[in-house]
Order: structure tokens, then sequence, then C-alpha cells
């Protein structure tokens, strides 16, 4: 949360008149004092003076004051703590070094104006059709400078410096499906649902894969889980058998479904991957994994091709679901269209208002750039789309994203992982899901701060 703003001297003085008279200096002046460095005065000294006359005896390093000007002074030491605190966070680059802007009602709904879907070209979900002057942020304020210099003295090369891909197994079954619940995206794992589990079953009977179907119809169905990319086309407006490719050609999509099991002890191991689903699962083509327990040998891991060209196929849609709906739609298309909105229905001085607006400041011209230069000129390049496909996908993203249901709770919940499971020291199905833990927990918290501060501006 950013500082508060407040005005500055009353009554004709350059600071602020007190209860008994006195003038305290504001912020702005007591940097200064007489041209020197002088430390910031006394708080409780200046406004706390012993009464030239009591009837109190006297009492040597007493000072005498009324509950009014106590309360008046630790109010005042309060505020200046805020202030030093907010000073540190933005030379640290915690937070957005930004001047209150007040504007009237009528002004923010004339200057924040809808760009809709339809409007631009490309096209792109909801957004702000142009950035006022005062809200306008230099990449170099986006990416904080000072950001760029730390990270340039731990004299680091990402792309040398030893990570998953210098494992020696870095291709095994155990690694792979680890990247579902710790990876860049932890949070689109579900249960699998009867469904997928009787399509998954029909394909290892056809297959002839007795061990897996057996598998399959002993454990529990609550214990299968799914990455499903199966929407891909729809979504991309492709015809539903059509291949998903760049245009040029070089490059191509895929919009796989992987089934995983989840056993007692919390591993979670990949059975089966379609490697790009098209119509149906009869229509697809589907590979099953030769190690049907995380306990089975490993030794010829290595050298199962099929099975490892079909994890690459389900890491690449997992690519795209990540970076295109979950990263650029989710995080930044929907908080865009969520702060022209607020501008547009809250006045400045109202309590949502001043709780969100700090969190836009650097959204708006971020957005702007991404869909000026990263899109056309970074996913466009690298992506198994066409242009007219990326393009369509992230407006599907998010014409279908839901609000409530994104609730960090109602999305565990729903995606099969019981909070009141995800931290018992008993259950350890779960205590791999580092993102479902942590967030079980982080999500109260954060609701209770947004809702006390909701309450304390209420009952005020």
């Amino acid at each position: 949360m950013s500082a508060s703003h407040g005005g500055n001297g009353v009554n004709g003085t350059n600071g602020i008149m007190l209860t008994n008279g006195s003038t305290a200096i504001s912020p702005e002046n007591s940097k200064m004092v007489n041209g020197t460095n002088e430390k910031k005065p006394n708080i409780f000294r200046r406004i706390i003076r012993r009464p030239k006359k009591t009837q109190q005896p006297k009492i040597a390093g007493t000072i005498v004051a009324t509950p009014a000007e106590i309360n008046e002074a630790t109010a005042r030491l309060f505020a200046r703590l805020e202030e030093r605190y907010a000073d540190s966070f933005r030379a640290q680059g915690f937070e957005a070094d930004r001047p209150f802007i007040p504007r009237k009602f009528e002004t923010q709904r004339a200057l924040y104006q809808w760009a809709l879907p339809g409007s631009t070209t490309p096209s792109y979900p909801p957004h702000l059709k142009w950035i006022p002057l005062d809200d306008r942020v230099g990449l170099l304020k986006i990416f904080n400078l000072r950001r760029f210099v730390d990270v340039s003295k731990e004299d680091k090369n990402i792309g040398t410096e030893p990570s998953i891909g210098h494992r020696k197994d870095w291709y095994c079954d155990a690694v792979f499906a680890q990247q579902y619940f710790t990876g860049p995206n932890p949070s689109s794992i579900a249960l699998a649902g009867q469904t997928w589990l009787e399509g998954f079953k029909k394909a290892a009977f056809d297959q002839g894969n007795k061990e897996m179907h057996s598998l399959l119809e002993t454990f529990s169905s609550n214990s299968f889980y799914i990455q499903d990319c199966s929407f891909f086309r729809e979504w991309a407006g492709a015809s539903p058998d059509s291949v998903l490719k760049s245009d040029n050609g070089k490059r191509f999509g895929c919009a796989s479904v992987t089934l995983l099991h989840l056993n007692a002890d919390g591993d979670l191991h990949p059975l089966a991957i379609v490697l790009d689903y098209k119509i149906s699962m009869e229509n697809s083509v589907t590979i099953f994994n030769k190690r049907i327990n995380p306990k089975d040998p490993k030794e010829n891991e290595h050298e199962d091709w099929p099975w490892r060209y079909a994890k690459m196929c389900s890491l690449i849609s997992d690519w795209t679901r990540h970076e295109l709906t979950l990263h650029l739609n989710d995080c930044h298309f929907v908080e865009e269209a969520s702060a022209v909105a607020a501008y547009r229905s809250f006045p400045s001085d109202h309590i949502v208002y001043m709780i969100l607006e700090p969190h836009w400041f650097k959204t708006l011209s971020l957005n702007a750039a991404a869909r000026a230069t990263l899109v056309p000129q970074v996913v466009n390049k690298i992506n198994g789309f066409s242009e007219q496909q990326t393009y369509q996908y992230l407006l599907s993203s998010y014409k279908n994203f839901n609000w409530t249901g994104s609730y960090v709770p109602t999305s565990l919940i729903t995606r099969g992982f019981p909070l009141t499971s995800l931290n018992d020291k008993r259950d350890r199905r779960f205590h791999n899901y580092a993102y479902g833990r942590n967030m079980s927990m982080l999500w109260p918290i954060l609701f209770e701060f947004v809702s006390s501060m909701l309450a304390t501006y209420l009952y005020q």
C-alpha cells in the first residue's frame, strides 16, 4: 500500500497549526533548516510542552500534557514513521514513486476510454484507448534501473547458469510430473473426471495395454489428475482437425492432454499423453508410459523416445497455456480491464480506488508495450500458432476468464485439492504441491488485510 496523501499548510502558514497554537514544520520543509541538514525535531518535544502553571508538584523529567495532545502527537509520530518507510520502499524499488493526482470524477471518465475488441488492428481484449500523459511510465521506470544493476553485480548469465536442464535425469518422469506442482504453471492441474478416465481406459483397452487398463480400473478416480489443453483449437478459431502451425510453416503447436496419478505418498506420476487432441481420443494419438509406477526401474527412461516425445508435446502445450492465458491475459489484460473500469466507476477518494490504484501505476504502460511489441515481435515469432490464431486465442482467454472461479480457495477445491488436506501433516498426498499449500495460507491473509482496510474506512 502506498502512503496516504495529505495537503500542505493551513491558516496561511507553511506548516500545520496544532491545538496548542504552535506550528509544526511540514515534512517537505523540515528537511532543510537554515540551509543545513539538521535532523528533524523531536515530535513529542515540539508538541507537548510543560504548562507554565500547574497545581501538581513538579517531578524532574516529566512532561504534562492533555490526552488530546498525546493523541495528536502519537498520530504525527506514526505519520512520520509511515513517511520514512515509504521513502525507504521507493528508494529500494519496492513501491512506485508516484505522486497522487487528484482528478474530478468527470475528468477521469473523460480520460480513461475503452478500446474494445475489433476497434484496433490486431484485435485485443478490452483495454485503455490511450494513456493520459500523467500516467505514462518510461521503460527505465517500468524495469527499475537499480534492479538491472543488482543483477549485473551477480555476474551471472541465465543461459549458462545451472538449471533443471543440467540435471542428468532432466527427462525423467519424476522431474516432468513435478513441473505441474512447482513449475511455471502449477495452477491448472485438475482432477481428471470420469469422462477423461473412461476415454483413457478405452484407449488402453484398444491398444491391448492390460496393465495400464487394470491400474485405471483399480485406483480411486480422485487420485487421477489431468492437464487438459484439448480446447486450444476452439479458442484459436481453428477447425477441429486442422494442423496448428505458424504462418511460415516452421513451428507447430499441439493441444495435448496429460493424465497423471497421485499416490498416497504424494508422488505425481505421468501415465498417458494425448499428443494433439483432435475431435476425440479415437481421432487422436495417445501414448502410454511403460513405467506405470514411480518405483518401476528407470534405466530405460532415456531411450524411451516415443514417451519422451509425448512429454515434449505436453510441455509445449503447457507453455502456450501459461504464457498466453495464465500470465499475459489473466495477470495483465484482465487487470487492465479492471483498472479502466475502476477509473470510470469510482471517484479518486473512494476506498476501493485508493486500495487498487497504486497497483496500476506501471501496468497500463507495460501492457501498451506488450500489445505494441511483445506479442507481435516475440510471441508471434516463437508460438506454434498463426498470428490470427494467436490473437483469437488471447480474445478467447479473456472471454473465458472466470472471476469467482479464479479465487484461490475456489480454484483449489474445484481442481481437487481440499483446503483441509493441503497442509495436513497426516495426509502426504499434497506435500509436494508447494503452490497449493502456500496459496491456501496466503489467501486468508490477503483477504483479512483488504477486509480490515475496507472496514476501517467504512466505520470511520
